[in-house]
């Protein structure tokens, strides 16, 4: 289900930590609903704040280069930082593409696409799971970039908010 806190994995890396308050407010923006405060741990990057609000289960991610990511066998999570920021959850850690280097960042490009699956109370009236597809940079903004660090994936850079009526590039 998707309605509490993400918790990142290896948290000692890392001593910053979101208010709950502020995940709050970004939760409740974006599903129209209330934080029930239930912590799943997932791994994110390490400079990820260490809880995120689960925003959607996230199904697929499109590069400009039209390269498809889907998630079928690393169950992954979008989440979000009190402050805004998205960031990927995964089950486990990324699998390395050919041609990355342990210990460096592998840049896959620029994000044109993201699908996920979450409810939007305030949009339905009701908690079902619908999927979202959410065209990035189609208002003239920043795509982010996807990069894998340490088996983990980042959404870095962009012109995105979160809002009531989901992402907006």
């Amino acid at each position: 289900m998707v309605n509490g806190i993400v918790r990142r994995m290896n948290r000692s890396k890392l001593k910053r930590r979101a208010t709950v308050a502020g995940l709050a407010r970004i939760f409740k923006t974006f599903q129209g609903r209330e934080l029930t405060g239930e912590i799943k741990e997932y791994f994110a990057p390490l400079d990820a704040p260490e809880d995120l609000a689960q925003l959607g289960t996230l199904d697929r991610l499109v590069l400009a280069s039209g390269c498809e990511i889907t998630f079928d066998n690393n169950p992954a999570i979008l989440g979000a930082s009190g402050a805004g920021r998205l960031f990927i959850g995964l089950s486990h850690v990324y699998k390395m593409p050919k041609g990355a280097r342990a210990g460096e960042s592998y840049s896959f490009g620029r994000v044109s696409v993201i699908d996920y699956d979450a409810p939007k109370i305030h949009h339905f009236g009701h908690s079902k799971i619908i999927p979202f597809t959410h065209r990035m940079g189609d208002l003239g903004g920043r795509r982010p970039r996807l990069i894998l660090k340490d088996g983990r994936l980042a959404l870095l850079d962009g012109d995105y908010k979160i809002s009531r009526a989901g992402l907006q590039n």
